[in-house]
């Protein structure tokens, strides 16, 4: 069985050759859209036909896929900095209003959080976050209700996310944070592993409760002192 130190070597030899291989499609991927482009600008009645539009979505699902390879490549790379959580979460929130506002979803906060920072990435963190947001406003109905609570307990940050949605069926929760693995149409399966792994690589968990029709709620919980 591999030790620690070969694990490791081989978790980063398949970094690089999934960054390698990320980045040779990228090109290709980049020269057909740029063609794509022009072939609209000097020929406009193409993007009337039906096939047009199956183009367009498949390449925006391609590109989408690309970055989220991307991401989930350099997911547990952290740039870590002390951040005041209560600022972080109300600026993080602040970018989401919009969108919310647009689905007309209502978004419910409770932060009783201790003034002390917490030495986190805020960027990867905000990532995490916000997926886990975007996953309960679409699950959502018109009217929705998404509440987050934020507090602290025994040493820990706990931070719940809860919508009224359709819910997860119980067959799907064991594969929700595995790789490739999607329920929802037009996912690639990376969001929620992406997720999963910045919540570890800052020494928390995350945890899944959801039924169908009663909506779903996922828990991180961080030591304080990470």
């Amino acid at each position: 069985m591999p030790n620690n130190e070969q694990l490791e070597q081989l978790k980063s030899e398949t970094q690089l050759l999934i960054s390698k291989i990320s980045h040779e499609i990228r090109n290709p991927v980049a020269l057909i859209q740029s063609t794509l482009d022009l072939m609209a600008i000097r020929h406009p009645e193409i993007t009337q036909f039906d096939e047009w539009d199956d183009i367009m979505d498949s390449m925006d699902y391609l590109k989408g896929l690309l970055n989220d390879v991307s991401e989930f490549n350099n997911a547990t790379r952290l740039h870590l900095q002390p951040t005041h959580m209560k600022e972080f979460l109300t600026a993080t929130f602040r970018s989401l209003q919009p969108t919310l506002d647009y689905l007309f979803i209502h978004l419910v906060t409770e932060l009783n959080l201790p003034e002390t920072p917490l030495l986190i990435d805020p960027t990867k963190f905000r990532q995490a976050l916000l997926n886990l947001l975007r996953n309960a406003y679409e699950a959502s109905p018109i009217h929705g209700i998404i509440h987050f609570y934020a507090f602290s307990k025994d040493s820990l940050l706990i931070l719940q996310i809860e919508d009224n949605g359709c819910g997860i069926p119980p067959e799907d929760l064991s594969t929700l944070f595995q790789p490739f693995v999607t329920h929802k149409k037009g996912g690639t399966g990376l969001g929620l592993t992406i997720t999963k792994q910045i919540i570890e690589a800052h020494n928390g968990t995350i945890t899944v409760e959801s039924s169908p029709g009663k909506g779903t709620k996922f828990t991180i919980t961080l030591p304080m002192t990470s």
